[in-house]
């Protein structure tokens, strides 16, 4: 469904001025993407692999693309023509078991974009008002389709109720901090496996996840003259591993959206993370800042392309290969695993990176989203983990935690078999032993030095997106938490308390932390450091 030039909303408003996009090179990364399927049951005779082929935007460079395997480039079947990497492969000799794989490997130089008003830009509004879209893409990231559907009765009904119309005085970024602060105040973040992500359906609901709500927001935009599109992708940090099967989100996979302004350029929005931001002030970051470097895969949803096996398919996304396959047998028992692994590459970019990731002070504020679980009677240990493995994408109940753990306290102390708690030495072995994470256990003296140990250790972990689990002495008891921020220059520390109600977000000063993060059984300060727990 798509509309000519004529047909297009047309925006109201007035022209921006007095804003730009500054641009800075951040990092240049070497990411490979990999899907591995194991079919126990069947001899597959013949299989394709496709995935899509990263586009060029202001926050990214394609410096190659490469694969193990010969592919040929194709583009899925709509206006816009994304490109498309598909590898086919028929087998001369089918066997069962059989296990089909493909890795592609690309090489990209990312850039940090922010929005700031500019003396510059206001001096040169001639200069910046060449700053546009060419008729062809203006059109694209207009129309009207099957999830940005702003036609649509109900979809039409809801924006007159919310009265979100652009008036004549606001600017396309008037409009759009309007929409994002809208969305932002009435939407909460939610993952569900069977929701429809069609604006029709969002405005509707009062929740959603990265996706949703950028599609409403393109949706918005669109309806109102602003192009806008949704950036499909990852965070630039690597999953060592996932189960495809599980439809649990990863720890990397991420959708923003971006819309343009005339004279200005393309402006990033990420809702998803403004949404689960502890402040309004670290909320307003994510309008017209990337704060943390992304991957960009393809532009929107619903890539339809021809599989070269079972004729054209259309899937959601292309954030991990699709693989479509014919053979003889069942494929009930099929194992999928994806990988997708980020290294940078330059030493340049490597001490810029390190520099941001691994402060020698703790002047940068950082914040890393957690999603809250409500514990059980003596599980606070266990919730603590189970929001910080959701933080990853891995789902795993609390009571569930507490039996791995009590597994591993029976093998360690059989005379504690009736202890109600959780030590994290025991939380940690029973992750290991189970094969669910790789987690580690650190001990910090409780003094001034070890503190300030800590507290670096646990800046360090955040920067790099990794949640710590802590143990706090709230008398008469211990109580264990997850610090999920820390802002050294407003004096805080941000941690999620699984004891009280969503979104459990409790503001510490540095001084109560100070107090309170030692352990009632020893004289320690006791974390975990949760990294990745494919790793």
């Amino acid at each position: 469904m798509s509309r000519c030039y004529a047909e297009l909303p047309e925006f109201t408003g007035i022209r921006t001025v007095g804003y730009s996009m500054q641009r800075t090179p951040s990092v240049r990364v070497r990411a490979e993407l990999s899907r591995e399927v194991h079919l126990p049951d069947m001899a597959v005779e013949s299989y394709s692999m496709t995935v899509a082929v990263p586009p060029e935007h202001s926050g990214q460079e394609v410096v190659s693309f490469a694969s193990e395997k010969d592919f040929q480039r194709i583009a899925d079947v709509s206006s816009a023509g994304r490109p498309l990497a598909q590898q086919f492969e028929r087998l001369n000799r089918s066997a069962s078991p059989s296990t089909l794989s493909g890795k592609f490997v690309m090489t990209l130089q990312l850039y940090d974009r922010r929005l700031q008003r500019s003396r510059k830009a206001l001096r040169k509004t001639a200069r910046a008002a060449s700053l546009n879209l060419d008729d062809s893409l203006r059109q694209r990231y207009l129309e009207l389709d099957a999830i940005l559907a702003y036609e649509s009765p109900g979809f039409r009904e809801w924006k007159k109720a919310e009265r979100l119309f652009v008036r004549s005085h606001q600017s396309e970024l008037d409009f759009a901090r309007l929409v994002f602060d809208r969305i932002r105040s009435t939407y909460r973040y939610n993952f569900e496996i069977d929701q429809i992500r069609s604006a029709t359906a969002l405005c509707q609901a009062n929740s959603t996840d990265d996706a949703g709500l950028s599609i409403l927001f393109a949706t918005l935009l669109r309806s109102e003259g602003i192009p806008t599109r949704t950036l499909v992708g990852h965070y630039a940090q690597s999953l060592s591993q996932e189960v495809a099967g599980t439809e649990e989100p990863s720890g990397t996979r991420h959708v923003i959206a971006e819309f343009f302004v005339r004279g200005v350029g393309w402006v990033p929005v990420d809702l998803a993370a403004a949404i689960l931001s502890p402040t309004q002030k670290l909320a307003q970051e994510h309008f017209g800042t990337q704060v943390r470097p992304f991957i960009t895969l393809h532009y929107g949803h619903q890539v339809r392309f021809a599989t070269g096996v079972w004729g054209e398919k259309t899937e959601d996304n292309l954030q991990f290969p699709r693989l479509w396959f014919k053979g003889i047998g069942e494929f009930d028992n099929l194992i999928v695993k994806d990988n997708w692994t980020v290294e940078p590459l330059s030493q340049h970019s490597v001490a810029a990176t390190d520099k941001k990731q691994n402060p020698v002070s703790l002047q940068r504020p950082v914040y890393v989203p957690v999603p809250h679980i409500r514990q059980g009677k003596k599980l606070c240990a266990c919730a603590s983990a189970s929001m910080a493995l959701r933080r990853y994408g891995v789902n795993l109940d609390q009571a569930k935690i507490k039996s791995l753990a009590n597994q591993a306290l029976m093998q360690r102390d059989p005379s504690q078999v009736n202890f109600p708690g959780t030590y994290f030495v025991d939380l940690v072995s029973g992750l290991r032993n189970s094969g669910v994470a790789d987690w580690h256990f650190e001990e910090f003296t409780n003094d001034e030095e070890g503190f300030k140990k800590g507290l670096q250790k646990i800046h360090e972990n955040l920067s790099r997106g990794f949640p710590v689990i802590v143990d706090l002495h709230i008398p008469p008891e211990g109580h264990t938490v997850v610090v999920n921020g820390i802002d050294a220059k407003r004096g805080l520390v941000l941690v999620v308390d699984p004891n009280i109600n969503a979104p459990g977000v409790r503001r510490l000063t540095i001084e109560q932390f100070k107090t309170m993060w030692r352990s009632v059984t020893v004289d320690t300060r006791g974390l975990i450091l949760t990294g990745n727990p494919n790793n």
